[in-house]
């Protein structure tokens, strides 16, 4: 066991160039990707009336997670990380610009929107096996926990920010000033990538057929018990927790009544919840208790979502919403620092390749949700969800105590 940094040492990371690089654009695209999120539910939920359209350009933005995270862990391997991000960047540089051309000539259609929330989830996909890996590597095994607890909290920030200026900024400048704002924050991380000068910890590069890498990393998480339990968690929280979400603006919009405005940072709460969770963790966080913080964080998300689906006004719903941000905080801080802590050099990308897998289970839940959405309601919907959730999630923890466990 490493010595607990000290307080100096958790905020020192932020005066490395490197490392202000990779977290900047952690930084952008998941504030782009949560305000996106908000502005285009709101657009389509108006545009069609219907909580399953929402539900589909959602699992639009989530599947690439399932298609290709495993394949970019295995791929992070064999290139130079700092061209994969590059060429991330580029893309949703590119990508988003085209849609706001579009939307401000008012041709941007829902398969539109729909497609540029794939082309968002290939990007976001890289998260995992590369972005975060090089974020671990430049900070180092002992402050590694910092290091992720530090990208989340900036990266709930924008969570709890996103939404709100999402909501404001559709009321206020229509679609195209949501992807012109998008294009113009994505080519100032890119041009902020260039100079990125980085060396992976592990300079080998594996040999063979690429695919059969990826099964030995399936191979791998097998054989290493508390690896598997993170996983198998961030299945369950993706599947059956996390995609209450989907349902917040259709409850919004419809129960609630709210204004656009509202939405957004009804929505927003969810992230302020999480900022909080992260901050607390960055600051206080000890390593011994980071399977546990994971473990419980999740319950605490999956027992408020239940609370939000009672919720028939704004501050009700803000609330709940909070809490359960506050649950996802704790569990998004520990899910890559538990991976990086616990799988060798060698295997990392491969490893967290196949944790973007397991988030991908969200699109199934994201489907799930909006056909029952669609037939009980939304709120029957997340309600139904969460409560599974949580029971499955109790069950894992007896199954694997190590989740319950001081961390060794």
């Amino acid at each position: 066991m490493t010595s607990a940094p000290t307080f100096a040492d958790r905020w020192a990371l932020m005066t490395d160039g490197r490392f202000q690089r990779v977290w900047f654009m952690g930084l952008v695209t998941e504030a782009i990707r949560w305000l996106e999120m908000v502005a285009t539910a709101i657009f389509v939920f108006q545009l069609t009336g219907s909580a399953f359209d929402v539900a589909i350009v959602m699992f639009c933005r989530q599947i690439p997670m399932v298609l290709f995270g495993a394949l970019y862990g295995a791929l992070a391997e064999r290139m130079d990380r700092r061209i994969i991000l590059l060429i991330s960047m580029g893309a949703l540089t590119i990508g988003t610009g085209i849609l706001g051309t579009l939307a401000l000539f008012d041709a941007i259609r829902v398969w539109h929107v729909a497609f540029g929330g794939f082309l968002g989830g290939m990007v976001f996909a890289t998260d995992f096996p590369v972005r975060r890996v090089v974020l671990g590597e430049i900070a180092g095994l002992p402050r590694v926990g910092v290091a992720m607890g530090l990208d989340l909290v900036t990266r709930s920030a924008t969570r709890m920010l996103g939404p709100a200026a999402g909501g404001i900024l559709l009321a206020s400048t229509g679609l195209p000033g949501t992807y012109l704002l998008a294009t113009a924050l994505y080519a100032i991380s890119f041009f902020g990538l260039l100079s990125l000068r980085y060396e992976a910890e592990v300079q080998t590069r594996p040999v063979g057929n690429i695919f059969a890498n990826i099964v030995d990393g399936f191979r791998y998480i097998r054989r290493h018990r508390l690896v598997l339990a993170t996983l198998v968690v961030t299945a369950i929280n993706n599947m059956l927790i996390f995609c209450y979400i989907t349902m917040v603006t259709p409850i919004a919009q419809g129960k609630m009544g709210l204004s656009e405005s509202l939405t957004g940072i009804l929505t927003a709460c969810e992230g302020a919840g999480a900022f909080i969770g992260a901050l607390v963790i960055a600051t206080l966080g000890q390593q011994a208790q980071y399977a546990r913080i994971y473990f419980f964080g999740s319950l605490v998300s999956a027992c408020a979502a239940v609370g939000f689906s009672f919720s028939d006004s704004f501050f009700t719903g803000a609330a709940a919403l909070l809490v359960a941000g506050f649950g996802v905080g704790c569990f998004a801080s520990m899910q890559s620092t538990l991976i990086v802590l616990k799988t060798d050099p060698a295997m990392r990308s491969r490893v967290m390749g196949v944790v973007s897998v397991a988030i991908g289970a969200g699109p199934l839940g994201t489907l799930q949700i909006g056909a029952i959405g669609q037939w009980l309601g939304p709120q029957n919907a997340i309600l139904l969800s969460a409560t599974i959730g949580a029971t499955v999630l109790i069950g894992a923890g007896l199954i694997w105590p190590e989740l319950r466990r001081r961390l060794v």
